[in-house]
């Protein structure tokens, strides 16, 4: 009579969490004033990670992204205004890209491996003066 609990329990777990290597993981990274550069570390398997990034329209901004294996690689997205959909920033599949930011009212950044195995990387952003 205990065991119906706990299976309909790890059945309810395992459906609201599902494959959790092919969910999107989505975070903010901010530059504070007065800093030019944040380098971020993380790691990436086989989803991607989003990086909302808190910029201004008009500012010239780096994006690089570095890891061990060579593996690592980002894709930049703005959000115009009245936009549900991302425009690329820069080409597909690219480790550096140097720009001016165009109005939008949202900026991403998705970090990816061409690698199924964990891989770890830092992401920079640099405010370019």
């Amino acid at each position: 009579m205990k065991l119906i609990p706990l299976i309909a329990a790890l059945f309810l777990i395992l459906f609201v969490t599902g494959d959790a290597s092919a969910q999107t993981e989505t975070r903010s990274l901010r530059v504070p004033k007065g800093v030019s550069t944040i380098n971020f570390k993380g790691w990436v398997a086989e989803a991607r990670k989003t990086y909302d990034l808190n910029l201004r329209p008009g500012q010239k901004v780096k994006l690089s992204v570095t890891s061990g294996n060579g593996n690592v690689f980002f894709e930049a997205y703005y959000y115009p205004p009245d936009e549900e959909n991302g425009t690329p920033l820069n080409v597909e599949k690219t480790k550096e890209w140097t720009g001016e930011l165009p109005k939008a009212v949202r900026y991403s950044v998705d970090v990816f491996s061409t690698d199924p195995k964990i891989t770890n990387y830092t992401l920079t952003i640099q405010i370019v003066k």
